[in-house]
């Protein structure tokens, strides 16, 4: 199995922080009368789920001919991508292609598109040949209520035999009924009478002269069987050509489908699923704002969280911890998220032996890759829980990062680590493909730009490298803290990536003809990237200061974000809590009720500090403000950065102004997330606690 149940797995000590200066832990063909079938059955392989053509097999195994359709055999459990053989072929299940086409018949049959479910019928050679209520259908021969017979025989495949005969008794009752006019038009022209003719000339022309008699008797029409016994006999003929099947037979599959997807965790619970796009529905971005209100606390216990991350589709809520466990949580409930089958039977996607420092989720939100502190990376299926690849000695240290490449459709995963390097591998051939050397210290971060084609790495060593991601080639390193912000781009201040080397700056302060300054200018870690989703040439670049730096790729520095002590129109205000959900897990708290108003003043009293902390002049010799973690909004409109001491500041990103600052947790801010779609923001810090704030 890959995943664990907690209680097999003995809890790990916090890893030891690097010695040095950085970062601490950051986290097909027309269907015919033979059609196809398609052949669902359980098998392992290795490698990525693929389905085969392969030829229909008989109960005795032996191969059976060839149909004139494909015959496709598909992996109904989880694929191996070890290459381990996890198990032989299960039982074969079997889907004719003409049953979905007759499911399909039945839903246009039933919202009247009667001439779609004709030219499917015409062009598939499949018909319907289903009643929705048999004894009704056999009532209505009986009664003699044929409006109803030949509507429901219409969309039936009938033998010419069968159609022959029940148009002939009806010809007779109309004309026992002096409707003599409607009796020679069917006579004339529907296709079974037309058979008639062809076939058996001497009943249509004894039929015909009877029609032009004036008077006609029952005797002579009927013969020695009655006319009761005439309807019972179609009745019975016909009722054995058709089978009855529950109405919207279509829907009710799709629903049960869905259901039982959502019961696994493979859909939201709420229902909103894109049903044709086989896709989350995605809510519309909210408008933009800095969080100023508690809404929710996970309280995890001793082992906090060392990193978090929400999925893009922003269903899920991932925490990865020191002991090596990686929970995925329903983010506005702030509980396990149990849908996930795994999750509700107590089993947990782990690292055996050591903590989750990074996390990463492809871009379709299915595949979620951890890096731990071993230097080992797993990819996970994150609805079942699955490991589809591990890769165990991925670095010689610890992972500290991790991104999918855009353009390769999540096979290629790059990662950055404690051992100085920054590395790219194969989720199909399970290798190390490409290794970036050049730093002299860990690598914090690494991003791909936004077409794949450079690799951009932040490190301990102060510097930022842009690397070919094909050629693995340097072309250009600068240090962030060095450079010169201008107010326009006209004047690069570094080389166009393909020349290697550090820039050359001319100054040693960093301006931006605004009216912020950094508090210190010096060579510090670089421990953090995104990129600008307002502009994908430029890059946000995070140091272990109190700065933040937006620069192009070029090397060019745009804006700087600096959170300056002492403006009196940033003091905080206490958060309020808009929401009574505390989700708590720690014994120690014995109530909701208890542990809510325990935050309500703790928050209180932090503010209350942080305010007067606020108040001190900007010249200070005090403790400088430096930033641990920060992430940008959807839109690119916030910048949101955690620091060492417990606050959030929150920096328009337009104009590089801090708008608002507060006290979030007790102790250092270690991460902060933004949802996709909400003006949701996350924190955790090392005090054991998730925090989820709301504008």
């Amino acid at each position: 199995m890959s995943a664990h149940n907690k209680s097999e797995s003995g809890r790990m000590p916090p890893p030891a922080l690097p010695a040095s200066g950085g970062k601490k832990t950051v986290g097909q063909g027309r269907a015919t009368q033979q059609p196809s079938k398609l052949v669902i059955s359980p098998m392992a392989t290795s490698g990525n789920a693929a389905a085969e053509m392969v030829p229909s097999t008989g109960a005795t195994g032996s191969t059976a001919p060839q149909s004139s359709g494909p015959v496709v055999q598909m992996p109904t459990s989880a694929t191996n991508v070890t290459g381990t053989n996890s198990g032989a072929l299960g039982t074969v299940q079997e889907i004719d292609s003409a049953d979905v086409v007759r499911l399909i018949l039945q839903f246009l049959k039933e919202n009247n598109l009667l001439t779609a479910m004709r030219a499917l019928q015409t062009e598939s050679q499949v018909m319907l040949n289903t009643v929705d209520n048999l004894d009704a259908f056999v009532s209505d021969i009986k009664n003699g209520h044929w409006d109803s017979v030949l509507q429901a025989t219409s969309t039936l495949k009938l033998p010419s035999e069968k159609l022959m005969d029940l148009y002939e008794h009806i010809i007779m009752e109309l004309a026992e009924l002096r409707e003599l006019e409607a009796a020679r038009a069917l006579l004339k022209q529907t296709q079974p009478m037309l058979y008639m003719k062809n076939n058996h000339p001497e009943r249509f022309v004894s039929l015909d002269r009877m029609l032009q008699l004036g008077y006609i008797d029952p005797t002579d029409l009927y013969g020695s069987i009655s006319k009761e016994n005439r309807r019972a006999t179609l009745a019975q003929t016909l009722s054995s050509e058709v089978v009855v099947v529950p109405p919207s037979r279509l829907l009710s599959l799709l629903c049960q489908s869905l259901k039982w997807q959502r019961i696994q965790g493979m859909l939201p619970p709420d229902g909103k699923f894109d049903l044709f796009r086989g896709a989350t529905v995605t809510r519309a971005i909210e408008n933009e704002m800095y969080p100023k209100s508690l809404e929710r606390i996970i309280k995890l216990g001793k082992t906090g969280a060392e990193c978090i991350k929400f999925s893009p589709d922003g269903q899920y809520l991932v925490m990865g911890s020191i002991d090596g466990f990686i929970e995925v949580w329903d983010w506005e409930t702030g509980k396990i998220n149990t849908m996930l089958k795994y999750q509700a039977d107590d089993e947990f996607m782990l690292h055996e032996n050591t903590a989750v420092l990074c996390m990463c989720f492809s871009r379709d939100s299915e595949t979620l890759a951890t890096g731990a502190r071993d230097g080992g990376i797993k990819v996970w299926t994150i609805r079942t829980g699955k490991c589809l690849r591990r890769f165990d000695r991925a670095h010689e240290q610890g992972v500290t990062c991790l991104a999918f490449a855009y353009d390769s459709g999540a096979q290629q995963l790059l990662s950055g680590s404690y051992d100085c390097t920054a590395r790219v591998h194969g989720l199909k051939s399970g290798k190390t493909l490409k290794v970036f050397r050049g730093h002299t210290s860990y690598v914090n971060d690494a991003v791909y730009s936004h077409n794949s084609a450079w690799v951009v790495t932040a490190s301990s060593d102060s510097t930022v490298k842009v690397w070919d991601a094909k050629t693995t080639d340097c072309l250009l390193t600068f240090k962030p803290s060095l450079l010169k912000t201008t107010s326009s781009l006209t004047q690069p201040t570094t080389p166009m990536p393909g020349a290697t080397g550090s820039t050359t700056p001319t100054s040693a302060s960093s301006t931006a003809g605004a009216n912020v300054v950094a508090q210190h200018i010096r060579d510090c870690a670089v421990i953090g990237l995104l990129h600008n989703p307002s502009n994908i040439e430029q890059l946000l670049v995070l140091t272990q200061s109190n700065v933040v730096h937006l620069v192009t790729l070029k090397g060019q520095s745009v804006r700087t974000f600096t959170a300056n002590i002492g403006v009196d129109s940033l003091a905080p205000t206490a958060p309020t809590t808009t929401s009574s959900s505390i989700i708590n897990i720690n014994p120690e708290v014995k109530t909701v009720e208890t542990a809510l108003e325990l935050e309500k003043a703790h928050q209180a009293e932090l503010n209350e500090e942080l305010h007067k902390n606020s108040m001190t002049d900007s010249t200070s010799t005090g403790a400088a403000v430096c930033f641990t973690s920060f992430s940008v909004s959807p839109r690119g409109d916030w910048l949101h950065c955690g620091a060492q001491d417990g606050a959030l500041y929150s920096f328009s990103v337009a104009t590089g102004k801090m708008e608002h600052v507060m006290r979030t947790h007790e102790k250092e801010v270690e991460g902060v997330i933004i949802h996709p779609h909400h003006n949701v923001v996350a924190t955790h810090a090392d005090d054991g606690s998730v925090k989820l704030w709301k504008s």
